[in-house]
């Protein structure tokens, strides 16, 4: 047993005694003084000498504290020197004021006795929350007369979760929170910074606190999920653990890379994790079901003027405005660009869209690419092939692609594999060889002579 650091931890419960007895004794000395008493109260010596014998206990078990390490040295310096000088200063109250005539000297002691005990908790508080606890939320004049920097313009509020910037928005929250007490550059605790990006991959005494990609590897991960009872346990000294949906972000965090920056629309998150990040960035939820933002319903005109053009358009359901949208230009050899551009005026509004055995060409997939919310995409039958369809990497949250009856190959499979959220990809009638070298396994129909089922449309 670490007897010296089992009675250091008794310093943060014993500092109040000194504190509250010196100042007691400073604020006596002060009123007597300004009130001009003509007798000094004789129980003021053994309030001296209590906040005394208080600060030399409290000073030894601080100086135990300190020998666990973790602190930064400096920061030590300056509390234990103030720590000292105030606990100095109640001896000198003890032995000397008692004889002290002059009310200016017995006043003057009692303020710098409250100035160095000021001093003492500022700088302890620093060891403990960071060296801008105090001063955190301060007007910057008074931050740039503290010694500290003006104060970052805060960051702009967050509507739309796709808006959110994955660090500074979404991670950095939880860290601040729950580690960056014990991990700042003031109380550097096994050697690692929290605060920053570049503190978190530089990790600490025992090795990567992050490793992009890889959660077993990645200490960070592997410590919030120990038993609490485990030493290894992070956070340590009963502070409140991360939650599950906490973790789960931080997790995902990891497996997406770990990124310093980018938008949280970038990384393409589930519809099951959107929530999460959203909770993590303080966001109240703007979305519906379907992961999207929500939006007003689609203009009655817009409706009219497509389905004249032969555009069958039916919202998806009476809560959510977003649209379902199928092409019956019957007579046509092939859907004309101008049909095409009239979509545009639905572009956001567009989650899914049936173009199947029209004549879509592959300079046309490029305008259906510019949907931003297309979750649902049907282009069986066309004559496509893997040049088009290199234009829909950019739809990306796009869950279900039907290209059944196209001339896509093997080749078209850098285009599946580059869409973070695609689930099902329809590719019977086509020329894809079953297990070629896709990096993703996905859910597809025709890698035999007869089709298990019939594709949807949408």
């Amino acid at each position: 047993m670490d007897w010296t650091a089992f009675f250091g931890r008794f310093h943060v419960v014993l500092l109040h005694l000194p504190i509250g007895i010196l100042t007691l004794a400073a604020l006596a000395e002060i009123w007597g003084g300004w009130r001009r008493l003509e007798e000094r109260p004789p129980f003021l010596n053994l309030v001296w000498l209590g906040g005394w014998i208080s600060g030399v206990a409290t000073c030894l078990l601080g100086w135990m504290l300190s020998l666990s390490g973790g602190y930064d040295e400096a920061a030590i310096d300056r509390h234990f020197l103030w720590g000292v000088i105030a606990t100095a200063i109640g001896l000198l109250g003890w032995i000397f004021l008692r004889w002290v005539k002059g009310r200016v000297l017995r006043m003057g002691a009692g303020l710098i006795q409250i100035i160095a005990l000021s001093l003492a908790g500022h700088l302890g508080g620093n060891l403990t929350h960071g060296p801008e606890y105090l001063f955190e939320h301060a007007p910057n004049p008074l931050r740039l007369l503290a010694g500290f920097e003006a104060r970052e313009a805060p960051r702009p509020e967050i509507v739309f979760l796709d808006d959110a910037d994955i660090f500074l928005d979404v991670v950095r929250p939880i860290l601040k929170n729950r580690c960056t007490s014990c991990h700042n550059p003031a109380k550097t605790k096994g050697e690692l910074l929290l605060d920053t990006h570049e503190g978190i991959m530089a990790g600490g005494k025992t090795g990567a606190a992050v490793v992009p990609g890889d959660l077993a590897a990645s200490e960070l991960i592997v410590r919030v999920h120990l038993d609490p009872d485990d030493k290894k346990f992070m956070p340590t000294d009963g502070k409140p653990p991360l939650t599950d949906d906490e973790r789960a972000v931080l997790e995902w965090w990891i497996e997406t890379g770990a990124p310093a920056s980018g938008t949280v629309f970038d990384l393409s998150p589930t519809v099951d994790m959107r929530p999460r990040l959203a909770a993590a960035a303080g966001i109240v939820s703007q979305e519906n079901e379907l992961g999207l933002k929500r939006r007003e319903a689609l203009d009655p005109e817009i409706v009219a003027q497509l389905e004249s053009l032969g555009f069958d358009v039916k919202p998806i359901s009476q809560e959510i405005a977003y649209v379902d949208v199928d092409y019956f230009g019957l007579g046509d050899e092939g859907i004309p660009d101008e049909k095409l551009a009239a979509l545009q005026q639905a572009r956001d509004h567009v989650a899914w869209l049936n173009l199947g055995d029209c004549g879509l060409t592959d300079a046309q997939l490029g305008m259906i690419a510019s949907l931003p919310n297309l979750l649902k995409l049907n282009v069986d039958r066309n004559p496509l092939s893997d040049a088009g369809v290199v234009h829909l990497k950019s739809l990306k949250r796009l869950e279900v692609l039907n290209l059944h009856g196209t001339r896509v190959s093997d080749a078209a499979y850098s285009t599946l594999d580059a869409l973070p959220r695609l689930q099902k990809a329809y590719l019977w009638g086509t020329d894809i060889v079953p297990n070629s070298n896709a990096k993703r396994t996905y859910a597809v129909f025709g890698l035999t002579p007869e089709p298990p089922e019939d594709p949807p449309s949408s």
